[in-house]
């Protein structure tokens, strides 16, 4: 799909989608206990791609979900009824492009001794799971890959995991560890997580951790890694526990009011442990003249921020975000050649982008590379540009915001949605060259 935005300011109020961390987390954790659990404020289809690719992994093992409204009733797996005809069948694990999915749901299915198949598309099966991959080997788990390569979507994992130390590197993702936060307590022994370096974006495993005590999980904190006692059982809280609002989604509406928009946002927890909190702050950094923004806590804001920066006019660097070209783009150079696209030189380093100080967007067309970060913070520059911004692949916002064009349009968004076409290019070329005339920014 293409779209096109033109510049015009936004106003209005938007309620922030269901977080998609945190939904991640507390399916798996309901889905995991010893009754059925409410998920309030979690409508799967608002819910993003990504949620859905756990929600289905977590069907495959044997939950059942039942939506009603904005309310998800969860039935535990091993609790809901079989379907019929699925005695002996391995069930398929389709992770879809989502590493939380894969990183999350691998050690889970490790921990209930039980074979499954896991696969992938897009860039998944690229993206690094080996160390995580190794480690449960160490444990029991047993990989049988299809493409000939150890650890490399397609494979199927068995065996049986069991407890003791285990060894990961902190500067990879934070994801091998909740992954295993998720498995280490169901098991019969104690375990314990040690680190190689310090943990990046440490504040996704407190969320994780916040998950698993809501469900009766403990897990300790210290020496610099993490002590888990075995034998422990996921309990459900009660009737229901609230999905918060995603301030990860929620950024790009901030981002947008830095830049002289009017969007008030609801739905967000001012005490969440959501590490993309962080972004008013580091907005108000960027305004006051901070040089340089350290974003190793939350590396998903930086396009975002290199947007605010553009068109603020500010010179900036954007440092501590290497992993993100491990993402569903690589997405620096996603963000490099989609800024030049549209006028704005900036410099991308293997763990910075540095925005110079410049003249804000000119406009013209990006190819978002199917990464829904890209294309939504070109959506917000395509409201502040001199002229419109058009971009590629603008469905792939329904990796994690469903409804990211439909609240961009409802807060008075100029934007016009076409289908990947060579006449829908044409047209869009068109309108890029005529909007010169025709663009507004009030």
């Amino acid at each position: 799909m293409y779209a096109v935005v033109w510049p015009k300011k936004l106003r209005g109020t938007v309620a922030a989608p269901p977080s998609k961390s945190c939904a991640h987390r507390l399916l798996i954790a309901a889905s995991l206990a010893d009754r059925p659990t409410t998920l309030t404020g979690l409508p799967l289809d608002a819910a993003g791609d990504d949620v859905n690719a756990t929600a289905g992994a977590l069907a495959a093992l044997g939950a059942r979900f039942t939506q009603d409204g904005s309310s998800l009733l969860v039935e535990p797996v091993g609790l809901a009824a079989p379907d019929a005809g699925t005695a002996g069948v391995t069930p398929v694990i389709d992770c879809r492009e989502s590493g939380s999915t894969l990183r999350f749901m691998l050690p889970v299915a490790a921990s209930l001794g039980r074979a499954a198949r896991f696969i992938g598309e897009g860039r998944l099966p690229d993206r690094p799971i080996k160390p995580l991959a190794d480690q449960l080997t160490d444990h029991g788990a047993v990989f049988v890959p299809e493409s000939g390569c150890e650890a490399k979507l397609p494979f199927t994992v068995s065996g049986s995991l069991r407890g003791g130390l285990w060894r990961l590197p902190g500067n990879v993702t934070s994801q091998f560890v909740s992954g295993l936060l998720f498995a280490l307590p169901t098991l019969d022994g104690d375990s314990r997580i040690e680190l190689s370096g310090p943990l990046e974006s440490s504040g996704y495993v407190d969320l994780t951790i916040s998950a698993l005590e809501s469900f009766g999980i403990r897990v300790i904190k210290e020496g610099g890694g993490f002590s888990v006692p075995g034998g422990q059982r996921y309990r459900s809280p009660g009737l229901s526990v609230a999905v918060e609002g995603d301030w990860s989604a929620a950024a790009f509406w901030y981002g947008a009011n830095a830049l002289g928009a009017e969007v008030t946002i609801e739905g967000l927890s001012p005490n969440s442990w959501q590490p993309d909190r962080a972004i008013p702050a580091l907005l108000d950094a960027l305004i006051l003249g901070a040089t340089t923004l350290d974003l190793s806590g939350a590396p998903d804001l930086a396009p975002i921020l290199a947007v605010a920066a553009v068109g603020l006019r500010k010179s900036v660097r954007l440092s501590g975000i290497s992993r993100l070209r491990l993402k569903e783009s690589d997405r620096v150079d996603a963000l490099a050649r989609g800024f030049s696209d549209v006028g704005v030189p900036v410099i991308a380093l293997p763990d910075a982008l540095v925005i110079p100080h410049g003249n804000g967007f000119r406009g013209g067309a990006v190819m978002t590379r199917d990464d829904h970060r890209v294309a939504m913070a070109f959506a917000i520059a395509g409201t502040v540009s001199k002229r419109s911004i058009a971009m590629t692949g603008a469905e792939c916002v329904s990796k994690s915001y469903a409804a990211f064009w439909y609240d961009l349009e409802n807060l008075g968004g100029s934007v016009r949605l076409m289908e990947f076409t060579p006449e829908a290019i044409a047209e869009a070329e068109r309108m890029i060259s005529l909007a010169g005339g025709n663009d507004s920014n009030g």
